[in-house]
């Protein structure tokens, strides 16, 4: 049988180092848990990650489009005395449309423009519809020299390299809508 007695404890340094080591794995235990606890509370509101890994677990609708704004005594919109800014009819518009009743309210007779007494007016700004690309062909001729019969042949402008292209102004608009669309 073993004896109590006889058995050997640790010296006092060995404790000191067992007691060491145990420390220093504790804080890598501790830093490893804090790491895990923070990637945990990690969603697509205070990191990169995208909203649908956020999956059942986003945070409430209120805390995430809580205004900063403070309330105001005064009331929403366009306050008293403020001039304001509005589109303005112009004086001579691109396009008349005439719109003339079709019949008499009263008595049904038909109704012409040249029966006007007056109109009220309402103004339509908007973009001209697209108009079909511009096609310019170039032709290289070529020609024979009626004093002594050499063949000479024109060389295209500057730019007009391929069978079939696209112009300088379709290309600088299409740069432009790739670059300034894409960089919002």
């Amino acid at each position: 049988m073993n004896d109590p007695d006889s058995r050997s404890w640790p010296s006092q340094e060995e404790l000191i180092a067992l007691v060491a080591t145990q420390a220093a794995e504790i804080a890598a235990l501790k830093a490893r848990l804090a790491e895990l606890e923070r990637r945990l509370g990690l969603n697509s509101s205070n990191s990169g990650k995208p909203p649908s890994s956020d999956a059942l677990k986003k945070p409430p609708r209120a805390a995430r489009t809580k205004s900063l704004r403070g309330p105001s005594d005064r009331p929403s919109g366009g306050q008293k005395g403020h001039k304001g800014e509005t589109l303005e009819q112009v004086a001579a518009p691109d396009h008349t449309v005439d719109h003339v009743p079709p019949f008499c309210a009263a008595c049904g007779a038909a109704v012409t423009l040249a029966m006007s007494t007056g109109h009220s007016a309402r103004q339509v700004f908007d973009l001209p519809e697209p108009t079909p690309l511009v096609v310019t062909e170039h032709r290289a001729h070529d020609c024979r020299c009626a004093a002594c019969g050499t063949h000479s042949r024109a060389g295209f402008p500057l730019g007009v390299n391929a069978p079939v292209q696209y112009g300088p102004r379709i290309a600088a608009v299409v740069t432009y809508l790739l670059h300034s669309c894409l960089s919002g």
